[in-house]
């Protein structure tokens, strides 16, 4: 069996509501944080300070052998006819990743350069940790 890696859509804005990010981009958020909010615990407990940024990430399981194909997939199926809106969350000062995680024997595919453009022309962008 492969192992999966975690590899989540992360998107940040300076002033959007989360609710609002989610809604924009028809995708059910793992993590819903909206700026202004008090801080808490994914429990629920509360923290000190405000949250300084809306944050959104969305959760998408893959098997090591077929990640390329499956961010591929979500691109197509999920993000290309949001196109609009992801310009609009970037022109207006917000970010949108994929954050992959990689543990140190794990294995992982080459991305393709039409991969890296897909997500050029939406302006998406990676975040990577090694460990």
């Amino acid at each position: 069996m492969s192992a999966e890696i975690p590899i989540s859509f992360q998107v940040r804005h300076p002033t959007f509501n989360a609710d609002d990010l989610a809604d924009r981009l028809s995708l059910p958020a793992q993590i819903r944080q909206t700026v202004g909010q008090k801080r808490s615990t994914p429990t629920g407990r509360e923290l000190s300070g405000e949250y300084v940024e809306s944050f959104c990430s969305f959760r998408l399981p893959t098997k090591s052998e077929q990640a390329e194909l499956e961010l591929s997939q979500f691109i197509t199926d999920k993000l290309s006819d949001k196109a609009d809106e992801l310009r609009m969350i970037a022109d207006s000062g917000g970010t949108a990743e994929f954050y992959i995680t990689f543990a140190r024997d794990g294995a992982f595919q080459t991305l393709s350069p039409a991969l890296i453009q897909q997500l050029a022309a939406l302006r998406v962008g990676f975040a990577l940790d090694w460990y």
